[in-house]
């Protein structure tokens, strides 16, 4: 009998190993098809990494100019922008980042792919690693055997939100594993035998837990207030100072950058986020999606528990709490009564303290999960695991846990890339147009544009009429493009454009079928040859296609003739035709920045070639507006 209980131990804990390496090994392939700088929450600790390494400053001023770096989530402070998240995370990642600088010649702004996979790899997974094997070490400290404990390792290593977390450098996921980490020790201890070690371990992981989630400072106090009770001479030897020395650390952390204890994002809705610099406004004065926060409370707590973000709708696992906290008076162990009564009383201060904050009602914005209860998982684990082992685990229970656990495992692993996406759910309900306060109301154009430019002078009164564009090719060669108004007659307008080393290209256009948006055939009167037609339409078509340019939404635009930056209404259109002189299907697409307050009403526009069978780009040419004819005004009144 005790063989073939050994025998059993054996396999489950080979059962476990197995379990733990399939969800690293996915993980990994996961973390490496992530891009590293896929959000603005990534991007913001990114920017202080590398701030820090290659300058030595907390400012950002300079990476988040860099194709690609901007953030969303920065504050303007003492004229220069900091990333608002703590910089606790990033000093922790800072070591890393320069070891590999020094020895693999690693940089993050040269490739940040391969760099930030790296970091991530030795920052996020090999702890996680280690989470496991401390979760199997917990669950055989609990008294699981066998099925259950197999099926708990299975829900922590497949089933919870903490995973998506897992490739991308943020918070939650240390933060989560702070906590399994305190918790572990704080089952390890007992009224009046408690070592020092296991206290002051205990109390260093809540200190860390609070550090990358502040909410957690209720589960710091609580357990405090529970090993108080039961040793309070030890309690204060070990748990406090251990816990004392990391929160010192996270709050001269923050002095250093703030000069304050408090963290830049204890100061949003302040003129640190809502500022407005070099004529661009933060995000923040007017946020868009989850985050215009358009919800009232019912519906955002209905969102929250089982809606698109629910805790429950994603996660039915945490169903089985309910029972857990029903059964809690008959459990014969002291801390894992402890550990439940934690899960139910912070649980309930963490949600509620979010459901008071209206101006958060963006369920920690775009994400796969209502990110700001993620650092709780651990606890809810325990507990659920505590009813387990309470209870006789019979084939319905066994049956009802996979029904719950499959879902919960979508929720996990969809989408496969990153966790700032919305939750499956969400996209679904959107799809059907069931959560259309999210959506962004797009400013619509007055009329079709069917041409790459907006506008024309309305009499000859406003000539001269010209705008003069630049273009950069992939190899540095420099091109200019002029496009002048020639003639404004009774219903007409001539044009000239003139390229560098090109024939200048002559046309004429009806203002009647310009200002009416009709198809450019009817707008070109004279010279509709297929040039002027490619031209006029702003990218390659077919000659009778008749296209429409789609509005988009707003963007800032920096011009060399002037300091501040433009606002732009984006634009595009875009159409799939065969190359006649290769037989290659492309897709071939302009997008056009507009601002009616420059000649022709296009700041900058850009073609595209792309080739449709692979994806790869065959041609882009950007061209930006370098000079115009208004800024020149004023000079020519003058010497008139």
């Amino acid at each position: 009998m005790n063989e073939q209980h050994d025998s059993t131990s054996r396999l489950t804990i080979a059962g476990c190993w197995l379990i733990s390496l399939v969800s690293l090994t996915l993980l990994s392939v996961r973390l490496f098809d992530t891009p590293v700088l896929m959000s603005a929450n990534d991007r913001s600790r990114w920017c202080t990494v590398w701030s820090v390494v290659e300058k030595g400053t907390f400012t950002i001023d300079e990476i988040r100019s860099k194709p690609g770096w901007d953030t969303i989530d920065k504050v303007y402070h003492e004229g220069h922008y900091y990333s608002s998240k703590p910089p606790f995370l990033a000093l922790l990642t800072i070591p890393v980042y320069w070891v590999l600088k020094q020895t693999l010649g690693l940089n993050l702004l040269a490739d940040p792919q391969l760099t930030g996979h790296i970091v991530l790899l030795l920052i996020n997974l090999i702890p996680l690693a280690f989470g496991y094997w401390v979760w199997a070490l917990l669950l055989k400290r609990l008294g699981l055997k066998d099925v259950p404990l197999l099926l708990m390792q299975t829900v922590f290593c497949f089933g919870t939100l903490i995973l998506p977390y897992a490739t991308t450098l943020n918070n939650h996921l240390p933060g989560a594993l702070s906590l399994l980490f305190s918790l572990y020790f704080f089952l390890r201890t007992q009224p009046g035998q408690s070592s020092l070690i296991d206290l002051a371990w205990c109390g260093f992981w809540a200190g860390m837990t609070f550090a990358f989630e502040l909410p957690a400072a209720s589960f710091v106090v609580l357990m405090g207030l529970l090993l108080l009770k039961d040793d309070f001479k030890k309690t204060l030897m070990a748990y406090a100072p251990a816990g004392f020395l990391v929160v010192a650390a996270f709050l001269v952390s923050n002095a250093m950058v703030t000069g304050s204890i408090k963290p830049f994002y204890s100061y949003y809705g302040t003129e640190k986020y809502l500022h407005e610099v070099a004529g661009i406004p933060s995000y923040w004065a007017d946020p868009k999606g989850v985050d215009k926060a358009p919800d009232s409370l019912a519906v955002y707590f209905l969102h929250c528990t089982i809606g698109h973000h629910g805790i429950f709708s994603l996660t039915p696992f945490w169903l089985l709490l309910f029972p857990a906290f029903v059964s809690m008076r008959r459990w014969t162990q002291t801390r894992q009564q402890q550990v439940g009564l934690m899960a139910i009383v912070i649980s309930l201060v963490v949600f509620g303290f979010y459901m008071t904050k209206t101006e958060h009602y963006n369920f920690g914005g775009v994400t796969v999960a209502l990110r700001w209860m993620v650092w709780l998982i651990p606890l809810w684990l325990v507990t659920i695991a505590g009813w387990m082992k309470h209870r006789p685990f019979r084939q319905t229970k066994m049956i009802v846990c996979l029904v719950l656990l499959v879902p919960s495992i979508i929720s996990a692993w969809t989408p496969w890339i990153g966790p700032w996406r919305h939750p499956w759910l969400f996209q679904v309900m959107d799809k059907a147009r069931l959560i259309d306060q999210y959506r962004d109301d797009v400013k619509p154009f007055a009329k079709p544009l069917k041409t790459w430019f907006t506008t024309l002078p309305k009499n000859d009164h406003q000539l001269p009429y010209w705008a003069v564009y630049r273009s950069v090719d992939t190899q540095g060669h420099l091109m200019t493009m002029r496009l002048e108004v020639t003639s404004v007659k009774e219903g007409t307008v001539e044009l000239t454009r003139t390229i560098d080393g090109q024939q200048p290209l002559s046309f004429t256009l009806s203002r009647a079928a310009f200002e009416n948006g009709d198809a450019i055939s009817k707008q070109l009167i004279t010279n509709p040859s297929p040039e002027a037609l490619e031209f006029v339409r702003g990218f390659v078509a077919k000659e009778t296609e008749d296209l429409t340019y789609r509005p988009g939404f707003d963007r800032y635009l920096k011009l060399p003739f002037q300091n501040d930056y433009l606002r732009c209404q984006r634009s595009a259109a875009n159409t799939r035709l065969k190359l006649p002189e290769s037989g290659i299907w492309v897709g071939s697409s302009c997008d056009l920045w507009l601002n009616e307050t420059v000649p022709f009403g296009t700041a900058q526009f850009a073609t595209t070639l792309t080739d449709f069978s692979t994806g790869e780009t065959m041609s882009r040419r950007l061209w930006s507006m370098l000079d115009h004819s208004g800024l020149h005004q004023s000079d020519l009144k003058s010497e008139r």
